[in-house]
């Protein structure tokens, strides 16, 4: 049996943490583009309605664009006080935004806005946290799934 060499000891590699808001960006634009695109009933691409196209598209560029954020989120050098403020920041982001949208009842443009900043918000307080839970694990060789 032999053991392997340690985490730490490898070469970091390098940070790809800022392109993470740029799937974050991803995410917001198309909740805003889409809250702000209106089909006519009929429009058709193909055999298939416009509507239910372009949602099958929307709904894999979203949750392709959120699982690669988080992955380049992960590539960070996290503290505990880092994580905690991405945490913190999206929590308080993505509640602002839906009390806004609640309270306040927005028309027009304003609730796309909060929107897509609710789903901005969704993505920063996953990563904080997921960076949180990670900084908990002693064992640096245990990949979680």
């Amino acid at each position: 049996m032999t053991t392997s060499e340690p985490l730490a000891s490898k070469p970091a590699e390098p940070d790809r943490s800022r392109l993470f808001w740029a799937a974050a960006a991803v995410i917001v634009g198309l909740q805003i583009l889409l809250g702000l695109i209106a089909f006519p009933p009929g429009l058709r691409i193909g055999p298939i309605p416009a509507v239910a196209a372009v949602t099958i598209l929307s709904g894999v560029v979203v949750l392709g664009a959120s699982l690669t954020g988080l992955f380049l989120a992960a590539s960070r050098s996290w503290t505990a006080g880092r994580a905690a403020l991405w945490l913190a920041g999206g929590i308080a982001v993505q509640a602002g935004s839906v009390l806004a949208l609640g309270f306040l009842k927005p028309a027009g443009p304003v609730v796309v806005l909060l929107q897509g900043a609710a789903q901005g918000g969704l993505l920063v307080w996953c990563a904080g946290l997921g960076a949180l839970i990670a900084l908990l694990f002693r064992d640096r060789n245990l990949i979680v799934p």
